[in-house]
């Protein structure tokens, strides 16, 4: 049976086990509606074959009003067919956005879980690890949660959702042993493999300057902060909504990795585009005034980065994997697109010193621009003559 931390693979069906109920009276009227139209049409085109076989003498005739009728009955037919569709239309319009009582809420194929975990990642509700503690492999189980509050389930918080679940593969996860022998394996592509109490050491010294730096970019972070408050900035909206995107993109992005994409989150939380708009509208224009800002703070204190600095930055990073995977990488890093990427990550920590230098009263003198030969010329001409 599985006990806190195996991984545990399963099927998941769900859906919503309360809420409003589909009205379907709709459909059954309109296939009965449908079936009386196929009734209605099999009788008229008995009727007229019966009237054809009775009249052979004014067949030319009869055919020439029948046509007649049947266009003008054709015409009236697909006006009827138009107004239902419009009909549906509205329909559907009306219904975007609600989740009803049996509709589908995640639905999963072999997907990993760590049973008992404390946290439960969106789709996953508070609660789906914890029940998965005693099961076996071929188990079946059903059970509710509720929906929280909070952002990742806008509009469906507070709500029931019952959880069929297939257990397929209960999996030990066993840890190494701490030991001489697992440093020398983590560091066996260095000069010299370090022993335990080395590896420690320098995991402390990494963990520190890690703090040190998260220290210093909360820091720079406020004094950025303080900046764009103060700061008056204009855009066009273009700007704003292509911000917007880029975030929805992330947002499809971090959801992925969970197995599900942007527009099954949209039908689970029975959220439209639009209020996805307006919900990271906040967000996007203190992202894009924050950027906006960056850049003249980069204009004015003449923050650079020299194409030495960025190649040297570019083979630091290759050094740091596998020597038979730097080439396939190098190729990679060599793109216009990842050279952009790995400038711009450059930039922005020397932005973010730049701005802990000016906080702390530490930021050395810019030097002077260079003159301009027409500057140059009217300064020597407004210099005093020697007698």
């Amino acid at each position: 049976a599985a006990i806190a931390g195996n991984r545990v693979t399963v099927d998941i069906h769900s859906h919503f086990a309360d809420g409003e109920e589909r009205d379907d009276d709709d459909d059954e009227s309109s296939d009965e509606r449908d079936s009386d139209d196929d009734e209605h049409d099999s009788d008229d085109n008995d009727d007229e074959s019966s009237n054809e076989h009775d009249s052979d003498d004014d067949n030319d005739d009869e055919s020439s009003d029948e046509h007649d009728s049947d266009d003008d009955d054709d015409e009236s037919s697909d006006e009827h067919e138009i107004d239902d569709d419009d009909d549906d239309d509205d329909d559907d319009d009306d219904d975007k956005g609600i989740v009803y009582k049996g509709d589908e809420f995640f639905h999963r194929h072999d997907f990993a879980v760590t049973a008992g975990a404390a946290e439960d990642a969106p789709p996953l509700l508070p609660g789906f690890a914890a029940k998965l503690v005693g099961v076996n492999p071929g188990d079946k189980i059903t059970f509710d949660l509720d929906v929280p509050e909070g952002e990742s389930f806008k509009d469906i918080a507070g709500r029931k959702v019952t959880f069929e679940v297939t257990v397929k593969k209960v999996e030990v996860v066993t840890l190494p042993q701490m030991n001489d022998d697992f440093a020398a394996r983590l560091t066996k592509d260095e000069d010299e493999p370090l022993t335990l109490l080395q590896l420690r050491q320098r995991v402390r010294e990494n963990m520190h300057k890690e703090a040190l730096q998260n220290a210093e970019n909360r820091f720079a972070e406020g004094i950025l902060e303080r900046i764009a408050e103060q700061a008056t900035v204009a855009y066009p909206e273009m700007m704003l909504a292509e911000r917007i995107e880029e975030m929805l993109e992330d947002l499809d992005g971090n959801l992925r990795q969970q197995g599900i994409t942007l527009e099954q989150y949209q039908k689970v939380t029975g959220t439209k585009k639009e209020q996805l708009y307006e919900m990271y509208q906040p967000q996007a224009e203190v992202s894009l005034k924050r950027s906006l800002v960056l850049g003249e703070v980069l204009t004015k204190e003449q923050i650079k980065v020299s194409e030495d600095d960025l190649n040297a930055r570019m083979e630091d990073m290759l050094t740091a994997i596998e020597p038979d995977r730097r080439d396939s990488l190098r190729k990679f890093l060599n793109t216009e697109a990842q050279r952009d990427r790995v400038l711009n990550n450059m930039l922005y920590e020397q932005v973010m010193q730049r701005l802990v230098q000016i906080g702390k009263g530490e930021a050395p003198e810019l030097a002077a621009p260079a003159a301009t030969p027409a500057a140059a010329e009217a300064a020597e001409a407004q210099a005093p003559q020697g007698e």
